[in-house]
């Protein structure tokens, strides 16, 4: 697991150490049963950390033996994690945070404004979020004039649009899709990740010839393989809405396949393909087993690294569940989505709940 000075006392317990995949390797932790016990991919939404591969073989033996020390994890008495954070990096995290909370509000308020002048014969009193940010921090006399403008006119519009959210209803919710603006000042951000896609649009069918090896190998049957290659426009819609502005990171969804097991020997044939995925070059880099945790899905997904890099999800479900999940997905679509109503979103939100109970668990599924 990666390490940077500003993080919370979880992460920073947890941080700079190796683990366990397996829980095997007893001189690390077993990365199911701490950082990850909650049965995510990330230790919590918004984290900054990744994981990234080990290779004991190519490091020196001393080397192994430091990291084996450094990735004990110190708990209390009470079992209660330790904050091995030095009180200037608590600060530092606490400022940081403080310094998000500002610039989300700054944004917000910034986009309403530009909102209220938007159509209008008057200029906008702000071109730039920068010049915006100047004002409200100064506080200054052009800013405070200007804000009660937007702000009255805003407020009615809200509470004429909450009116007509109010008469949205579930079954009639269609997510609108969001728009992708290419800015200059992205450009580069844009070209690496247009470069990452067209590399693993033109690995995918090496890859799909393998998985569908590993298919007849193992007895398995793949479900949905005409969408195993992500079309670019979700793929671009993805890195719009959560890479663009940020730091690089691979979207690890783009080649993806899902194997359909049986309800009995469920654990047996996951580690079995997993075995076969190894013994064909790929690397297992996480196992994300859903059945652990107390969320609405369900099922096991696993982050794989092709022999040329191309990162792959593979998923494994029974005939049942993935139709449940189908079902699901529509929901899930709606509950996340920013532009969705409130109200809309806590229909869609009960509904997963309610289709939560029909989740089949094949014997053993947890042990993975």
């Amino acid at each position: 697991m990666t390490s940077m000075p500003q993080c919370c006392k979880f992460c920073g317990a947890f941080q700079d150490k190796v683990y366990s995949i397996s829980g095997k390797d007893k001189r690390f932790p077993a990365l199911f049963k701490t950082v990850l016990r909650s049965g995510y991919a990330l230790p919590h939404p918004n984290c900054r950390h990744e994981f990234i591969p080990y290779f004991e073989e190519m490091e020196a033996p001393e080397d192994v033996e430091r990291m084996a020390k450094q990735s004990r994890i110190k708990y209390d008495k009470q079992g209660n994690l330790v904050d091995v954070r030095t009180q200037a990096d608590i600060r530092s995290y606490q400022a940081w945070q403080a310094g998000n909370r500002q610039r989300n509000a700054e944004l917000r308020e910034y986009e309403r404004m530009r909102a209220f002048y938007a159509g209008k014969d008057k200029d906008a009193p702000y071109a730039t979020l920068a010049a915006f940010r100047r004002a409200r921090r100064a506080q200054s006399k052009n800013y405070l004039e200007s804000r009660k403008e937007w702000t009255k006119e805003l407020k009615e519009s809200a509470n004429s649009t909450q009116k007509t959210q109010d008469k949205i209803s579930l079954q009639n919710y269609q997510v609108p899709k969001s728009t992708i603006i290419r800015q200059e000042k992205d450009a580069e951000q844009w070209a690496r990740y247009d470069n990452d896609y067209q590399f693993y649009k033109q690995e995918e069918p090496s890859i799909t010839i393998d998985v569908d090896k590993i298919a007849n190998e193992e007895g398995l049957r793949l479900i949905g393989r005409e969408h195993r290659l992500k079309s670019k426009q979700s793929y671009d819609r993805k890195v719009n809405d959560k890479r663009i502005g940020k730091p690089y990171k691979q979207i690890g969804d783009v080649v993806r396949y899902t194997f359909e097991h049986q309800q009995k020997n469920a654990v047996k044939d996951i580690r079995k393909t997993l075995a076969n995925f190894q013994k064909k070059g790929y690397t297992i880099l996480a196992i994300d087993n859903k059945w652990k945790s107390d969320g609405v899905f369900k099922g096991v997904n696993v982050d794989i690294l092709s022999p040329k890099g191309v990162p792959i999800e593979v998923q494994f479900m029974t005939k049942n569940n993935h139709m449940l999940k189908e079902i699901m997905h529509k929901y899930y679509e709606i509950a996340r989505a920013s532009t969705t109503p409130q109200n809309v979103k806590e229909q869609a939100e009960q509904k997963m709940r309610e289709l939560a109970v029909m989740w089949e668990e094949p014997a053993g599924i947890k042990e993975l």
